[in-house]
């Protein structure tokens, strides 16, 4: 289920790019290059490590305020996206980016690992 959901998610966000194009009104904001298989992958460029490393950036906080009981969010109260652990959210995230579809997966990966030790949050359990 969770391969078909990704996958799904990969062919949409590939048709958002093929018709929006980059810098176009509705741009869909992933950088896609072609694989010598035919396979399409999510190219690492500046843009694409930029909005990576925000994303996990703004996540952090958030699990740092969850684990240490302060968070501020009513709606939410410090749970990672989707609900469910935050262990189970990095965890997930990685698995999306080994699923060959992103270039340089390991690099986004040690970015996960390196920003939550730099915090002193616990290391995964189950990675790698």
């Amino acid at each position: 289920m969770k391969a078909k959901c990704l996958s799904m998610f990969f062919a949409l966000s590939l048709a958002a790019c093929a018709l929006t194009g980059e810098g176009g009104l509705l741009d869909s904001g992933a950088d896609f290059g072609k694989l010598p298989d035919g396979r399409h992958i999510l190219l690492d460029t500046p843009r694409m490590w930029r909005r990576w490393t925000d994303s996990v950036d703004s996540e952090i906080p958030r699990e740092v305020s969850y684990r240490n009981g302060t968070s501020q969010m009513d709606s939410l109260k410090g749970k990672p996206q989707g609900g469910g652990a935050w262990n189970g959210y990095w965890l997930r995230r990685i698995s999306a980016l080994q699923s060959g579809h992103q270039e340089h997966p390991q690099k986004y990966a040690d970015y996960i690992i390196e920003q939550r030790r730099r915090v002193g949050l616990p290391e995964l359990n189950g990675y790698p």
